[in-house]
């Protein structure tokens, strides 16, 4: 599942750069603004099958706490 959600990120991310680890910050290490965050929630959505919530993504500031999230609706 890790990995299924590193490429989800890396198919939405604004912009190329180093490979994508949990511990980096999706908006500050990884330059995602509120458009940007929008199209992953919805590309997440239709991966994994869950709703996220806009509210959601207010806790969810590293690539890691997306993961941990996730697991947590799906089970």
């Amino acid at each position: 599942m890790e990995q299924m959600v590193i490429n989800v990120v890396e198919l939405c991310r604004p912009k190329s750069g180093s490979s994508i680890s949990p511990d980096m910050d999706i908006q500050r290490d990884l330059e995602f603004e509120s458009l940007d965050m929008m199209m992953l929630g919805t590309e997440l959505e239709a991966a994994f099958d869950i709703a996220i919530k806009d509210s959601d993504f207010k806790e969810i500031k590293t690539v890691g706490d997306l993961i941990n999230h996730i697991k947590k609706v799906k089970n």
